[in-house]
């Protein structure tokens, strides 16, 4: 039987309402064909978002949410972040840096967007397939907020980027990075290597330039210049508010 890991990473924020969805259409569906082992790392803060996409009800998770969290997704194993405000101090410091390298994201969140879309988003990504201990057939990331249709592993073709997320990320941008997946080494090279230049500032940057410096063309440049194609798997999936 194949092996798949699935990584749930980032903030926890609505958890509990895309748990159900989240067994049935990637653990349930897929369990006759495959070995799962699921992996958590999530910051000890959250928040929730507005309609508009503000940051609303940002507060420290009490030891008794950690523990529920544990015990309903059962992982393999898991990572609570810490210092949550230390380490958002560090991504906006060097937000600028990358800033002042690649340009600012004409946006009225700015270097926001930098900040949370590339630096703190990357370093979770790092962190937890620093959790895997053994190659997998497939490994998938996704998040706690997602809800999506159900997704067949089957379908999941080495050495791509296959993702999905909603409908208008891949319109805008030809390519989602809300739940994507790989065989184990292309998943390394994108949720560790990646990371790795941006903690560096040695982003990749096209000869023109960016048409503006969004998170997904920032992904994008790394995957071409990386030679790793894009499969877009065509599921709805909405973030859950």
């Amino acid at each position: 039987m194949k092996k798949a890991a699935i990584l749930l990473t980032g903030l926890v924020r609505t958890y509990k309402k895309t748990f159900a969805n989240f067994y049935s259409n990637l653990i349930n569906t897929n369990t006759p064909s495959y070995e799962i082992d699921i992996f958590l790392t999530f910051w000890d803060h959250t928040h929730q978002r507005g309609k508009l996409g503000y940051t609303t009800e940002k507060r420290k998770l009490c030891k008794k949410e950690i523990e529920e969290i544990v015990s309903m997704y059962k992982p393999k194993s898991f990572k609570l972040l810490r210092n949550y405000e230390e380490q958002s101090k560090k991504f906006k410091k060097k937000s600028h840096e990358i800033a002042d390298k690649i340009g600012t994201p004409r946006h009225p969140d700015g270097n926001v967007l930098i900040e949370n879309g590339v630096l703190a988003q990357t370093y979770v990504w790092k962190q937890a397939f620093g959790l895997i201990e053994n190659s997998y057939d497939v490994v998938v990331k996704t998040r706690f907020d997602a809800a999506s249709q159900k997704i067949d592993f089957d379908e999941i073709i080495e050495k791509k980027f296959n993702c999905s997320g909603p409908s208008h990320q891949f319109s805008q941008y030809k390519l989602a990075d809300v739940i994507f997946s790989s065989d184990y080494k292309t998943m390394k090279k994108i949720m560790v290597d990646y990371h790795d230049l941006a903690a560096s500032n040695n982003l990749p940057v096209p000869k023109s330039g960016y048409k503006n410096i969004f998170q997904e063309f920032i992904l994008k440049e790394f995957l071409q210049q990386t030679k790793i194609d894009i499969n877009y798997i065509n599921k709805k999936v909405h973030i859950i508010r």
